[in-house]
C-alpha cells in the first residue's frame, strides 16, 4: 500500500523586517533537526519580510508542524496556501532546503514569494526547480 502524503504549502510574514543572516540560519538548522526526527520534508523561501515554505509528511507530524508555526512568534499571518494528498514527496532528498544566498536567485525568490497566493502550484514547482538549481551548483 502506497502511503499518502500530505503536502503544505504557506506564506506569512516575518515578526522582524529583515531577519539576520544568523536568525535565519538558526530557523533553518532548527528545522533540519526537527523535520529529520519527524521524517518531515520541503523548502523555505525568504525575501522581503515574508516566507514561503513547503511541507511534506505523514498527515499528524504535518498538522503538529502546523501548530508549532501558528504559535511561532518569529512571524505572523500564517496563511495557508494549499494542502493536499500526495502519493509521493517532491521535496525528498532535503529534510528543509532554502537556495544558498546568491543575489543572482533573488529576483526568483522575490517573484515566487509575491505571486504564491495567486497561483500556489505554481510557486511550489518554482521552489523546487530553484533548490535543485541549487544543488547543481
Amino acid at each position: 500500500m502506497t502511503m499518502k502524503i500530505e503536502a503544505l504549502a504557506y506564506v506569512s510574514e516575518s515578526a522582524s523586517p529583515d531577519p539576520s543572516v544568523l536568525s535565519l540560519a538558526t530557523i533553518l538548522a532548527a528545522s533540519e533537526r526537527n523535520n529529520s526526527r519527524d521524517q518531515l520534508t520541503g523548502a523555505l523561501l525568504h525575501s522581503s519580510g515574508r516566507y514561503f515554505q513547503v511541507i511534506e509528511g505523514d498527515a499528524a507530524d504535518v498538522g503538529r508542524l502546523l501548530q508549532r508555526l501558528e504559535n511561532d512568534p518569529r512571524h505572523r499571518q500564517l496563511t495557508i496556501l494549499s494542502h493536499e494528498r500526495s502519493a509521493a514527496r517532491l521535496f525528498a532528498r532535503w529534510t528543509m532546503m532554502t537556495p544558498r544566498f546568491d543575489p543572482g536567485r533573488r529576483a526568483q525568490i522575490d517573484e515566487i514569494i509575491s505571486r504564491c497566493e495567486i497561483d500556489p502550484t505554481a510557486a511550489v514547482r518554482k521552489t523546487l526547480t530553484l533548490v535543485e538549481g541549487t544543488m547543481a551548483v
